[in-house]
C-alpha cells in the first residue's frame, strides 16, 4: 500500500500565529520579574515586529479551526492582562480550564 504524504499549506494567519505563540511562551519562561508591564511589553514586542494589533490576534487565535485548545492559555493571558480587550477574569478562567 502506498501512502500518499500530505502536505499542509499554512495561510499568513496560520504561520503567524505558530511563531507568536512559540515567541510568547519562549519570552514568558524568560520572566524575571513577573508583573502586567513585562508581559504587556513582550507582547507588544512580539506585535509590533509583526505588524498586528492585540485585539486582531485575540480575534485569530479565538478563530483557529485546527485546535480550540492550541492558544487557550494565551487567550488566557489576554482576558486576564486586558491585552487587546477588556479584563475578563471569567474568560481568562474558562481559557486556562481549556489548556
Amino acid at each position: 500500500i502506498i501512502q500518499k504524504s500530505t502536505i499542509e499549506i499554512f495561510d499568513n494567519e496560520e504561520i503567524f500565529l505558530i511563531e507568536f505563540s512559540r515567541n510568547f511562551y519562549h519570552n514568558i519562561i524568560n520572566i524575571k520579574d513577573f508583573n502586567n508591564n513585562n508581559i504587556e511589553n513582550i507582547l507588544s514586542e512580539i506585535i509590533n515586529n509583526n505588524d498586528q494589533n492585540m485585539g486582531k490576534i485575540l480575534e485569530l487565535m479565538k478563530n483557529y479551526e485546527e485546535n480550540e485548545n492550541l492558544f487557550s492559555s494565551i487567550i488566557g493571558f489576554f482576558y486576564q492582562y486586558g491585552i487587546g480587550c477588556e479584563v475578563d477574569k471569567n474568560m481568562a478562567l474558562e481559557s486556562y480550564l481549556l489548556a
